[in-house]
């Protein structure tokens, strides 16, 4: 029986990992073999962990593992050794492999989409350069897919536009996240703060957290005792811990770093609302994470977000690189309660209906056997 093989990075968001472990336990309910080869930052370059778990095989490999000649030799031997017919891959660490897995003649290559290339704008000096160079390298690396996994219509449409992918190579395929709610007592939620915000998400240019400071300012006269916690690290965290402090807001704005995925759930059940204020996003889990848990959204209206919400209904969704607009859209939440609890009841039913891992992971099992079922043939 041929066999699935995913890689992914753990550096990525938890829930990334266990979208992917959860559909290899899909597969592997329908007789199909899943091997899983994750990607960290820790780890020496010699070892390999390997753990069953529920019938998957996770083999845990250092990213130095994907540096030059070595990747070729390590993944040459690892696909030697399990002989999957397809072979899924997410984010960066896609591309090096995907070209690996096309000189091993696997047949079924699939690329998971999760950026936009105006992702690449953002945080580098020397960014045409950088851009043009990298859209080249992508553009073949595509073309060596057989498939392509789009997280968003918008992610969709960037591959069309930007890298030529051929529409009926792609297929709309989302993020989705175990509902936190789903076993009373697991994550209990408090009564959200009225004065209180959180901006959850990796702190850097893309992003937009500095959008938020600036807005945060222009509310401090209606509202000084407001808190905003940035959850997150990032290279901007300190410019931005920097700006607060000039705009007299040290005591409102709280940093509090990386913190646990569970704990992250809590911090967003104990605000009023979620601020996504990106300049670019292909998806945004912290939208849906925050919707799971019954906290409206305010977002930036870019790239996948507008997908995930509609303005006025889960929260509002206010143009980019927009302070002005983004402090009216929060003042209006901060003052009205009732506002406030019809948006939390609608964001807690859209992330049902449309994001819930357990409802829809069974349809997600179904398309992906059947998109990569030709190759079985």
């Amino acid at each position: 029986m041929p066999g699935y093989l995913f890689a992914i990075d753990r550096d990525l968001h938890p829930a990334s990992f266990e979208h992917v472990k959860a559909l290899c336990e899909g597969l592997v309910a329908k007789g199909f073999p899943c091997v899983m080869l994750v990607f960290n930052r820790e780890g020496k370059k010699e070892s390999l962990r390997e753990e069953e778990q529920n019938g998957v095989l996770i083999c845990d490999a250092s990213k130095s593992r994907l540096g030059k000649t070595y990747s070729f030799r390590f993944f040459y031997g690892f696909v030697r050794r399990f002989r999957p017919f397809c072979f899924i891959a997410n984010f960066e660490i896609s591309y090096p492999l995907i070209a690996l897995a096309w000189i091993l003649r696997i047949p079924c290559r699939v690329i998971w989409e999760r950026g936009l290339s105006t992702f690449s704008d953002w945080g580098y000096a020397s960014v045409s350069r950088r851009k043009r160079k990298t859209a080249l390298f992508r553009k073949l690396i595509f073309r060596m897919a057989t498939q392509v996994l789009a997280i968003s219509q918008a992610v969709r449409d960037d591959l069309r536009q930007v890298y030529r992918v051929p529409a009926n190579k792609m297929r709309l395929f989302h993020n989705l996240t175990k509902d936190p709610l789903a076993e009373p007592g697991v994550l209990r939620v408090d009564q959200p703060h009225a004065r209180r915000i959180i901006c959850p998400g990796r702190i850097w240019a893309m992003k937009g957290q500095d959008v938020l400071i600036k807005a945060i300012a222009l509310l401090k006269p209606d509202y000084p005792d407001l808190t905003v916690q940035f959850a997150g690290g990032g290279g901007m965290r300190p410019y931005c811990k920097e700006m607060a402090g000039k705009l007299g807001l040290a005591k409102n704005c709280y940093f509090s770093g990386n913190i646990d995925h569970a704990e992250m759930f809590r911090e967003m059940a104990r605000a009023w609302v979620a601020v996504v204020p990106s300049r670019s996003e292909g998806f945004s889990r912290v939208v849906i994470e925050s919707m799971a848990v019954g906290t409206p959204v305010i977002a930036s209206c870019v790239g996948g977000i507008p997908e995930l919400l509609t303005d006025g209904r889960e929260g509002f969704l206010v143009p980019p690189e927009n302070p002005e607009a983004l402090a009216e859209k929060i003042a209006l939440l901060l003052s009205g309660r009732d506002l406030r609890k019809k948006m939390s009841a609608q964001a807690r039913t859209t992330f049902l209906e449309r994001f819930d891992l357990a409802r829809h992971l069974p349809s997600q099992v179904e398309a992906l056997l059947r998109f990569t079922s030709f190759q079985i043939s």
